[in-house]
């Protein structure tokens, strides 16, 4: 563990999140998950060089808070399946794969996977995420804060939404975006219903701009004031939110 924490301490990032981890917003990941659970992880697999980074002080602090690896399960979320770019599955594989020996790990391919039906969509369209979800008993979100839709952020929701949900609930989310890409009620209604089909219990976020590495830790309804919609952080942990 030693040697961990001084590769943190020479990582910018690193150091940001096992920060962040240290000091997080609402709840800490012992709080959020109260007794070990079957725990599963889902990172943006469009930034897996970021991500592996992130990874030691994360599976530190999984461990602090009693959810060894034994219990916990690692997913790579294809964030922009719009592009029509298929997601480096080999890449991601190597780099998250050597970032958290021991854990299982899932990379979506170019073949489907098993999918669950979680609820529906207002309109009745089926809300169907990937299979490994199911089993899950606390979930947690990893990743740079970004928007990879208009009007959808991640890590919360982009990985789960598109990252993890099916192509007809996908596609039928974004037939109510509305004209030139604006967010409309419809739209809205069918987002909230699919991260309510889901619900997501610790957040982890950060942006580099740079000069700083800033990254926070907590429930996604204590970041809801520092996850900026557009891109990044809207201000620095702990500092009263900009004005609007």
């Amino acid at each position: 563990m030693e040697h961990r924490r001084a590769a943190a301490a020479g990582d910018p990032l690193a150091a940001a999140v096992a920060r962040a981890l240290a000091a997080p917003l609402g709840a800490s990941l012992a709080q959020a998950i109260p007794m070990p659970a079957v725990t599963v992880v889902v990172v943006d697999g469009r930034a897996c060089d970021q991500v592996a980074r992130a990874l030691p002080p994360l599976l530190e602090a999984l461990e602090r808070a009693r959810i060894g690896r034994g219990r916990s399960l690692l997913i790579a979320a294809d964030t922009a399946p719009h592009t029509g770019v298929p997601l480096d599955a080999l890449e991601a594989r190597r780099r998250l794969g050597a970032a958290a020996p021991g854990l299982p790990l899932i990379v979506p391919d170019r073949e489907p996977r098993p999918r669950f039906r979680a609820g529906t969509l207002p309109d009745g369209t089926p809300l169907e995420f990937d299979d490994e979800l199911r089993e899950a008993e606390a979930l947690l979100l990893v990743g740079p804060s970004r928007e990879v839709q208009p009007g959808i952020p991640s890590p919360d929701p982009a990985l789960l939404v598109p990252g993890l949900l099916g192509r007809e609930a996908w596609a039928a989310l974004l037939a109510r975006r509305g004209v030139r890409g604006a967010r409309d009620g419809a739209f809205e209604a069918a987002l909230r219903a699919a991260r309510a089909a889901v619900p997501v219990d610790f957040v982890l976020a950060w942006e580099d701009r740079g000069v700083e590495t800033m990254a926070v830790a907590g429930p996604p309804e204590a970041l809801a004031g520092v996850l900026r919609g557009g891109s990044g952080l809207a201000h620095r942990p702990g500092e009263a939110a900009p004005d609007s």
